[in-house]
């Protein structure tokens, strides 16, 4: 079989996994192919949304190293030290 009938055959599998008849369902139910796997679409909100969490997380990890260089200097009481305290834990609470 070529490969176009192969891939095809994969995306008919992964239709039929997600509860669909055919290929063309999932497509009328909001789904496209991402990296040769059906994956249901996200608006611009969400993946902004993802980046964002993304970003909060490189950021927080950041602000976990710097305070956890004050508290190895010997400054973990300092105003700043309390401050980027605040803000890890501000941070980390998340969307609750």
């Amino acid at each position: 079989m070529s490969k176009i009938g192969n891939y095809y055959l994969e995306l008919q599998e992964q239709a039929n996994e997600l509860g669909f008849d055919t290929v063309e369902e999932a497509f009328d139910a909001g789904y496209e192919i991402v990296n040769g796997k059906l994956t249901e679409k996200k608006d611009e909100r969400t993946k902004a949304h993802e980046a964002w969490l993304e970003e909060r997380k490189t950021i927080l990890g950041d602000l976990v190293n710097l305070y956890l260089g004050y508290c190895r200097s010997g400054k973990s009481d300092t105003t700043e030290a309390q401050i980027i305290n605040r803000a890890v834990e501000f941070f980390s609470k998340g969307e609750q």
